[in-house]
């Protein structure tokens, strides 16, 4: 265990793992279970380069497996976790991106995006201010979410959708998604608490790119009624982390970002055929009647789920 802001956190424990059978062979879906899709990085995938393997029919794919799964696997809610695009400077990539999430967005499926630190307009030289999300707010306009995204509450700073919430319920579960920038400024994490703080009995995940950014562990261990937060931007692959408030309420850390070769660390994000190359991305489905998630990691361009142990897990979640 250790101690981050007088919390103790407790990695990887009572997760339950499956590494010996295939997800979609073996696992049954109850009319009242439901989805949460994540996306992971997608930065090399919409420069359509292939660099490190990667190009834009990968991203398409992965939209094109949503949509075909909309109904089958009640999908409710589509989370981006920012690093939409390489360079936020170069429109061609915002143009790029805009095919697939358009796609995701003729669904009706709910979505939200995550600005990342690639997603600035200034990012090489360290920029991040609201201003430096010039071209993502020209693509990703609050007006854009009002008209298309059901369930959209708000924005901040005010007039865009940089950071912002979204309603969704399945049944009698009434949940919150809360989309986090990159490195939120004290306003945007005064806003966020606020927002919180509003909805005390919303079920809350947030979808923020960089959860180790100061002041998100706070923002988190201060709200009993967070119980997951999805996040990308660190080339570790996958990771899993259980956290316990003081007061015994729970919740779960999980990274997913498969623009690497298959080793951890920096050096190593670098795409490859065991990573973002394959389209991976995660999905989690909710099993009411079980009181459990369970995480899935699947290859659309394989067709393929991936069995580690951090791919394919479940938790326990009081429905």
């Amino acid at each position: 265990m250790k101690e981050v802001f007088g919390i103790t956190i407790v990695l990887i424990l009572q997760l339950f793992f499956f590494s010996c059978k295939t997800p979609e062979n073996t696992d049954e879906y109850s009319a009242i279970d439901f989805t949460l899709i994540v996306i992971p990085d997608t930065q090399y995938m919409v420069m359509n380069t292939d660099y490190m393997g990667q190009n834009l029919n990968q991203f398409i794919a992965k939209a094109h497996w949503i949509k075909s799964k909309k109904d089958s696997l009640n999908i409710a809610y589509v989370a981006h976790v920012g690093d939409l695009v390489e360079d936020g400077d170069r429109e061609h990539e915002w143009a790029n991106a805009n095919i697939p999430m358009s796609i995701i967005e003729s669904t009706g499926i709910p979505y939200g995006i995550a600005p990342g630190n690639h997603d600035l307009n200034d990012w090489k030289n360290g920029g991040n201010n609201n201003t430096y999300f010039k071209s993502y707010n020209d693509n990703y306009s609050k007006d854009r979410y009002q008209k298309h995204v059901l369930g959209f509450q708000n924005g901040f700073p005010i007039g865009t959708a940089i950071n912002h919430y979204t309603f969704f319920n399945s049944g009698s579960l009434e949940f919150m998604v809360l989309n986090l920038q990159y490195y939120p400024s004290i306003e945007v994490l005064q806003w966020a608490n606020q927002i919180l703080k509003t909805f005390p009995k919303k079920r809350v995940i947030i979808n923020t790119h960089d959860v180790n950014a100061p002041g998100i562990y706070d923002l988190v261990n201060s709200h009993n009624n967070v119980f997951l937060v999805v996040n990308g931007h660190y080339c570790e692959r996958e990771w899993v982390k259980k956290n316990v408030r003081s007061n015994g309420t729970v919740w779960m850390d999980i990274l997913s970002n498969y623009q690497i070769d298959g080793s951890d660390g920096w050096v190593q994000c670098t795409g490859g055929n065991n990573g973002i190359a394959e389209g991976i991305f995660r999905y989690y489905v909710f099993k009411p009647s079980m009181d459990i998630i369970v995480a899935y990691t699947y290859s659309p361009i394989s067709k393929t789920y991936k069995n580690g142990r951090t791919s394919y897990f479940s938790w326990e979640y009081e429905m």
